[in-house]
């Protein structure tokens, strides 16, 4: 930004007009020298003003380029969008959050974001900016279910936001990807849950002299944790070699129930022959014995049996069945462990 004065003898309008392009801020003829100074004076206060102009044209795009820095490298997904719903951007992180590029989402219903194309955070938002005189709103911790664009699910907190500007309201939302987080907390619940669940049957193991009430607890209680469709106790009689029912949840067949297993006979024989566990499922069909087979033939798709002992000793085996395969199968599997080594 910079100002020049010329002192010229003489000058027509051609050569004042190239003057001035060439940079002069205006002209005083040496013969009237006297308005030098209130030019100069003008001049100077114009500097000021052009400079002052410039600095701040200076400072509002540096402001605006670290905004956007914080907007694209933020590690929540932001979302901004107009009063109608429609997006305005949506800075990388939210891009990646959802698959989609900020470019192809500008002005889409910011509702195709969201499972049943319903946004409760941005319906309240636009809602409160709707009703109020207030210059701006705020919402926190609302959990969403969000879509990402191969319509794949997952659950997002929303923090939400509206402030009005002079070019009107600029309303955003604040995303993040919480579903780890869920599953963890869901995890430590059910590890408690299972843990009160081991305490109980050993309660029932230890003051219960009553065997049939002791195994109702102990079925009870591994139905409720595996999530189990069948659980059953088969008891090993020593005189005929052979498992027999002796408490279970769950519908199956009364033939099922009544029919007794021999040792070595499909995998609750094996695995009281054995007292080793065994897991199968309706593709070892060629393997199974009759029980099995019965079951398969009444939907069920997998099998868990473990075998009960004391001292070494096998008594009998405890079964769980599913018509379909079981989630967080480590875990099942080791609860289900725990409690036949505990029974």
């Amino acid at each position: 930004v910079s100002s020049a004065i010329a002192s010229v003898a003489s000058i027509g309008e051609e050569a004042a007009v190239a003057l001035m392009r060439a940079g002069a801020q205006d002209y005083v003829l040496k013969s009237n020298l006297a308005k030098l100074a209130p030019v100069v004076e003008r001049e100077i206060g114009e500097y000021r003003t052009r400079l002052e102009r410039h600095r701040a044209e200076a400072e509002r795009r540096e402001a605006h380029a670290i905004h956007e820095a914080i907007l694209e490298n933020a590690a929540e997904g932001i979302v901004t969008f107009q009063l109608d719903g429609t997006i305005r951007s949506m800075n990388r992180c939210a891009e990646q959050m959802f698959g989609y590029a900020s470019a192809e989402m500008v002005g889409r219903p910011i509702h195709e974001l969201f499972d049943g194309g319903r946004c409760e955070p941005c319906e309240r938002l636009l809602e409160a900016v709707r009703r109020s005189q207030e210059d701006r709103f705020a919402l926190s911790g609302i959990e969403v279910t969000a879509v990402r664009s191969d319509r794949s699910q997952f659950c997002a907190q929303v923090n939400a936001s509206g402030v009005r500007l002079a070019a009107g309201w600029y309303l955003t939302l604040f995303l993040r990807d919480v579903t780890e987080q869920k599953r963890a907390e869901r995890r430590i619940r059910e590890q408690m849950e299972r843990l009160s669940s081991l305490r109980r049957i050993d309660l029932a193991i230890h003051s219960s002299l009553n065997l049939n009430l002791m195994l109702s607890v102990v079925v009870d209680q591994v139905a409720a944790q595996l999530g189990a469709d069948v659980v059953d106790v088969l008891l090993l009689d020593r005189g005929t070699q052979s498992l027999m029912h002796a408490s279970g949840r769950g519908v199956v067949s009364t033939q099922l129930r009544r029919a007794a297993c021999r040792l070595g006979e499909g995998a609750a024989g094996m695995a009281a022959l054995r007292n080793s566990a065994v897991r199968w499922s309706a593709s070892d069909a060629a393997q199974l014995g009759p029980r099995e087979l019965q079951l398969i033939s009444e939907g069920f798709r997998h099998g868990w049996v473990v075998p009960l002992a004391s001292k070494g000793e096998v008594l009998g085996v405890l079964e769980a069945f599913f018509r379909t395969e079981p989630d967080a199968l480590e875990d099942r599997l080791e609860f289900f462990d725990v409690v036949a080594s505990q029974a």
